[in-house]
């Protein structure tokens, strides 16, 4: 579950909540449909940085509307992966999470809270982190191998809807 805090400026991710700045893989899922996704557009900007390098969310999904490999919904399933990537320790997976629905200047984050997809009840996430003391007590080397994972995962799993790269 993903709320805001009292001041609405940052986000609260329910328990378990990702350490900061450790790298690993994240996911976002929506149950928001495919029409309501295509047809969301930006509100007025309260802050243009934050919007700078943004995702276009609708554009991305009309290109993406009639793609064999973006991963589907599947019907047994409310939310829907939309999108994954991964983060190192600079920012880390919470870091990285907190800028796709608040905005990062020029990252190449969704923006979500800046878009008509802004309510939180409709978002999950999930995370494995790369470190020993992480989640699955996985040690992955991030620099060497996080590229590859996140690749891989695409291929085995679907593009989801929202990744550009």
């Amino acid at each position: 579950e993903i709320t805001r805090t009292e001041n609405q400026k940052r986000l609260q991710i329910a328990a378990p909540s990702p350490t900061a700045k450790a790298s690993g893989m994240y996911w976002l899922y929506t149950d928001y449909t495919d029409t309501e996704i295509e047809g969301c557009s930006n509100l007025p900007a309260r802050d243009k940085k934050a919007m700078k390098g943004a995702i276009p969310i609708a554009q991305l999904a009309l290109m993406h509307r009639s793609l064999l490999h973006v991963a589907p919904r599947k019907e047994t399933e409310q939310f829907r992966v939309v999108y994954n990537g991964i983060a190192g320790l600079t920012l880390g997976v919470r870091g990285r999470i907190h800028q796709h629905f608040n905005g990062g200047d020029g990252t190449g984050c969704l923006n979500i809270l800046n878009t008509t997809l802004g309510d939180l009840t409709r978002w999950r996430i999930s995370y494995v982190l790369f470190d020993a003391n992480g989640n699955h007590g996985l040690k992955i080397d991030y620099a060497k191998h996080g590229k590859h994972l996140e690749r891989m995962w695409r291929l085995t799993f679907g593009w989801p809807l929202l990744c550009r790269h």
